[in-house]
């Protein structure tokens, strides 16, 4: 059996001690500058006489690190460049590799998964330069608990691990089918049998492959709703049926958790149905847009910058690579004008123009409490919007795209009413969905404070992701951006820049190749 290879800890660097070093240029106190000492040399930012933010240091010895830090310690998210050659890019706590992070190891192997104080630990994939590989449970860098190693030969050594060698099968098996039952939330399912559950309850039973759910398999949400069908990559993809909490039946085809092509059980509702009207088309595609900043309410806090932010939002969807919005289908509500039942009107106004051919985007930057959004009249007889609320208009709607972007404080309650597959019952209960992509991007996570920050004069979600959409986010340079590349783009950049304080969301059913912004040659 082969022997896994264990690197070596990072340097003990504990706290650096700057103490009689020598600040080579710029503020060693509290900025931006350069400290050089007998061991190493630090450029980047510094707070209170630490190393605090964005940095990169290199060691004597040819090794280096560039990422974040936070009161003197390697934290946050970063790559480290060992001097033989290995090269990590993760999480950092106190200079440790813990948290999620991949390793490339100088002889060519690699490792992906979980680390805790500098050692693989947890669930983790590792790929040997032979084309080997064990993806399954870590200890103490080593092979223990339930994995699977495949050969190059193709053969499978699948079973219960201890100290890098299989040393029996796995006892949670059913004896009489010899088929794994597996529990997926504790263990790396590929190929097997297994169960797993969602936070909200929500049950799926049935097929795996790479980690994720493919095959035949059955969901039982925690609100009542089943499917049971074909799975790929996570999601409903196949022949499947959805029967609701309520008894209604929707069954046929779905594709990449997208319901395709309908069969249901009784006749589909008209009243306010998209049905009636999904097929409603006028060969062109239009661009309809609300756009909200609040920044001086009455009986909340003062923001700084929400209201600048959603009028650079509102000049980028006016722009060509914006769509270059007509004026008569972009509403921007700024202040007082942002009441509560303005939003609604002006949201319903925008989504009942669009049909199957356009889209619509939504901007919300101002407060939010834990679960909505807070327009300049709350508390003067108008109450927080419930993000369902809004969702639900916008879901009604016919467009093709529906791109939803929320900078507010706990902005991440939106993806609340979403479960991975839950939302499967919200887009589809209706026996009409949502049309072929929703998408909601948020700057939090729930119960996370959305940040300002003077020195862009923004919020820093909004800051980069106008930069995104103005061309920041365009990895692939092909002049489209897309959603995947959009979300990737803002919220590498957002915890980076937060050292995890704030930690952006997406959630929805949608095409993650959905183009949101162009760019010109």
């Amino acid at each position: 059996m082969r022997k896994l290879m264990i690197l070596c800890c990072i340097c003990a660097i504990a706290e650096f001690a700057i103490a009689g070093d020598t600040c080579k240029s710029g503020n060693c106190s509290n900025g931006l500058g350069t400290l050089v000492s007998d061991t190493y040399t630090y450029k980047g930012t510094f707070l209170k006489g630490q190393f605090h933010g964005k940095g990169k240091i290199v060691f004597n010895d040819k090794s280096q690190y560039e990422g974040a830090f936070q009161n003197g310690y390697i934290e946050g998210v970063g790559e480290y460049r060992y001097s033989g050659g290995h090269v990590y890019k993760g999480d950092f706590i106190k200079n440790a590799r813990s948290g999620k992070g991949t390793m490339y190891y100088a002889n060519g192997d690699k490792y992906k998964g979980a680390w805790k104080k500098d050692m693989m630990h947890g669930i983790g994939i590792y790929s040997f330069k032979d084309g080997s590989e064990y993806r399954g449970e870590f200890k103490d860098n080593v092979f223990a608990g339930r994995g699977m190693m495949t050969m190059p030969n193709g053969e499978v050594l699948k079973g219960i691990w201890e100290n890098n060698k299989m040393i029996g099968p796995d006892k949670n098996q059913d004896r009489s089918d010899n088929t794994p039952v597996n529990n997926c939330n504790a263990q790396y399912c590929h190929e097997t049998q297994g169960t797993y559950r969602y936070s909200d309850g929500t049950m799926y039973v049935g097929h795996f492959m790479n980690g994720k759910p493919a095959g035949k398999g059955r969901v039982n949400y925690s609100n009542g709703s089943v499917y049971i069908g074909d799975w790929l990559n996570g999601a409903p993809h196949g022949e499947g049926k959805l029967t609701t909490s309520t008894g209604q039946i929707v069954e046929g085809s779905w594709l990449a958790g997208r319901y395709q092509k309908q069969k249901t059980s009784e006749p589909a509702r008209q009243s306010g149905s998209m049905i009636a009207s999904s097929s409603k088309k006028d060969g062109k595609t239009t661009i309809y847009s609300l756009v909200v900043g609040i920044a001086n309410y009455k009986t909340m806090p003062s923001l700084r910058y929400t209201d600048d932010d959603a009028y650079q939002f509102f000049a980028f969807a006016k722009s060509p690579e914006g769509g270059a919005v007509e004026d008569n289908n972009i509403s921007i509500l700024i202040d007082d004008a942002a009441t509560a039942s303005r939003i609604v009107t002006e949201l319903k106004r925008i989504t009942s123009k669009a049909d199957a051919d356009d889209e619509i985007m939504v901007y919300l930057s101002g407060h939010g409490l834990d679960g909505g959004f807070v327009p300049f009249d709350y508390g003067e007889g108008a109450s927080v919007l419930p993000y369902k609320n809004l969702l639900s208009i916008i879901d009604e709607s016919p467009a093709k795209n529906k791109i939803c972007f929320a900078d507010a404080c706990y902005s991440g309650s939106m993806a609340a009413r979403t479960t991975y597959f839950a939302g499967l019952e919200d887009f589809y209960t209706q026996l009409n969905g949502s049309g072929p992509g929703t998408v909601l991007i948020m700057s939090s996570m729930n119960q996370e404070v959305s940040l300002e920050y003077s020195g862009i004069r923004q919020g820093i979600f909004s800051h980069f992701l106008i930069k995104g959409l103005k061309g920041a986010a365009n990895t692939q340079k092909d002049r489209i951006i897309t959603v995947e590349e959009l979300y990737s783009y803002v919220s590498d950049r957002v915890k980076t820049y937060t050292n995890h304080a704030q930690n952006p969301n997406i959630a929805g059913n949608y095409d993650p190749y959905m183009p949101v912004a162009f760019l010109r040659q």
